[in-house]
């Protein structure tokens, strides 16, 4: 049940970067943490958010790239926060 409720949550975002961001920042709140542990491989996070795993690693690395965060495995350091905000809002990374 928990699944389907965060795929329509996701749902309402369009770029896998917001996917992402909105995935991450409600981690974020349900582990209390900056430092997360994603709880699927990358090949079923991909399927989770309707996306190619290489797009999946590819955004993934361009949000590490830009200092978003760092990831190590299934762990991930938030690095800017209110980064993965601005991405919510529209905010596209280069």
């Amino acid at each position: 049940v928990n699944i389907l409720a965060d795929k329509i949550r996701l749902f309402k975002f369009s770029s896998i970067q917001q996917k992402i961001a909105g995935y991450l920042l409600d981690l974020v709140t349900k582990q209390k943490s900056e430092t997360i542990i994603i709880p699927y491989t990358r090949e079923q996070l991909a399927d989770f958010f309707g996306v190619a795993r290489p797009s999946l690693s590819r955004e993934f690395s361009r949000m590490s790239d830009a200092g978003i965060l760092s990831i190590e495995g299934k762990k991930v350091h938030l690095l800017k926060k209110t980064a993965l905000k601005y991405l919510l809002e529209g905010e596209i990374l280069d």
